[in-house]
């Protein structure tokens, strides 16, 4: 890694070299901008879970269904019935799903293009900051990170978003199980069932699409950053109400607070402390602070504002320029 931040380094000082002290001090010291979080990424990948997962629950529906009217009919125990509902559907669990993320068709593909998209917005936004501080000419990072972060992350959402189909399951078998005990009618067994559908293709898709993308567009920040000799970045939230402990907002209790971390300098190499003085001192996180880097807590929206203007500031002191 040493040797491709010196050849990036060179890089851009060769093209900083080449503008005037004032074109160098304007790019250094114009206002920061963050990563931008990818809400329309986020959008895509919940509809997509949404759908993987509804298409899973229509293939057990005819099952379900089948279940449900046997024992109605008979009025008598149909616990084979049972068991034989629940092996359906763990059959059908495979054949969407696969064993792992190689062998699960649709669900993979859409993993590797989900983590692409979200690769390219967050690149594109290096190569628009670096095109800035070099006066207009690109300068490509390399990404040999990629292949085993993009993996990783790949297996996780397989295993969240299968766990969706486990869980129906097993919510599916307790329900019924449940219903049965206590004397429900046909009708309340369906109604209950119904909200176990809308539970998995509404909140629980949404809440792995919100946090899994802010994940791996936070792990995609560090790595870039960290790449280049970037190792620290300013605290940047959403900057609206719902923001974690803003006190005008609905989640003003919330502890760790997100709020408190608006503008603070962090460090890549060390989540526990911060500084407010630009790096000047490092202070312990309190305990009321994220002790995360931005964008790793469950669904978070923070992002990282990576230190350009430190950056080029050290490299423009080898120039000759005073900071």
């Amino acid at each position: 890694m040493a040797t491709t931040q010196s050849s990036f380094q060179t890089q851009l000082k060769f093209a900083r070299s080449a503008m005037t002290k004032a074109q160098r001090r304007r790019t250094r010291n114009r206002p920061l901008k963050p990563i931008v979080y990818p809400i329309g990424i986020e959008r895509q990948y919940f509809k997509q879970i949404k759908a993987i997962t509804q298409t899973y629950i229509d293939l057990c529906k005819p099952f379900i269904d089948k279940y449900i009217k046997t024992y109605f009919v008979r009025k008598d125990s149909v616990e084979d019935d049972l068991d034989a509902l629940m092996d359906e559907m763990v059959k059908e669990l495979e054949l969407i799903y696969g064993v792992n993320v190689l062998s699960s068709g649709q669900l993979g593909r859409m993993l590797a293009d989900i983590a692409e998209k979200i690769l390219g917005a967050n690149s594109a936004y290096f190569q628009k900051q670096i095109t800035v501080l070099s006066g207009g000419i690109p300068i490509a990072i390399e990404k040999p990170w990629w292949p085993e972060a993009k993996s990783l992350w790949e297996k996780q959402n397989y295993k969240l978003i299968k766990n969706l189909g486990e869980e129906y399951i097993t919510k599916i078998n307790n329900t019924i199980i449940d219903g049965l005990q206590n004397g429900w009618g046909k009708e309340q067994i369906i109604e209950a069932v119904s909200k176990i559908d809308t539970s998995l293709t509404g909140h629980r898709s949404y809440v792995i699409a919100r946090d899994q993308v802010g994940k791996l567009n936070s792990i995609i920040t560090r790595e870039q950053s960290m790449y280049i000799g970037m190792e620290t970045y300013f605290w940047t939230t959403a900057r609206d109400e719902r923001v974690r402990g803003d006190p005008s907002g609905p989640y003003k209790k919330a502890i760790p607070s997100h709020y408190d971390m608006e503008g603070l300098l962090c460090t890549w190499k060390n989540s526990e402390v911060y500084s407010d003085d630009l790096g000047v001192t490092w202070k312990k996180k309190t305990g009321k602070m994220e002790p995360l880097q931005a964008g790793m807590a469950i669904m978070c929206r923070c992002v990282a504002a990576p230190s350009w203007n430190s950056y080029a500031a050290n490299i423009d002191r080898t120039l000759g320029d005073k900071t």
